[in-house]
């Protein structure tokens, strides 16, 4: 008995859990091939490329070590 009233209880705390909608973006699937469909271009798109991470673009990388100004002056 004492089982079934924890069941009970847990069962209430997840109904009473707020959903975040902000967290989710909705996914329509095409009718036909049953694949994600790109919000922007809306032609069906390769589940791999949807959920695969974007790449961040590199930077231009500085230089490490400070070169002195009696080596630049040397040709």
């Amino acid at each position: 008995m004492a089982r079934s009233i924890k069941t009970i209880d847990i069962l209430k705390l997840f109904k009473e859990y707020p959903i975040h909608q902000e967290n989710y973006d909705p996914v329509i699937l095409d009718p036909k091939t049953k694949k994600p469909i790109d919000p922007i271009t809306r032609k069906p798109v390769d589940i791999k490329l949807l959920l695969a991470p974007k790449k961040k673009k590199k930077g231009k990388k500085d230089n490490k070590m400070a070169i002195p100004d009696w080596a630049t002056e040397i040709s």
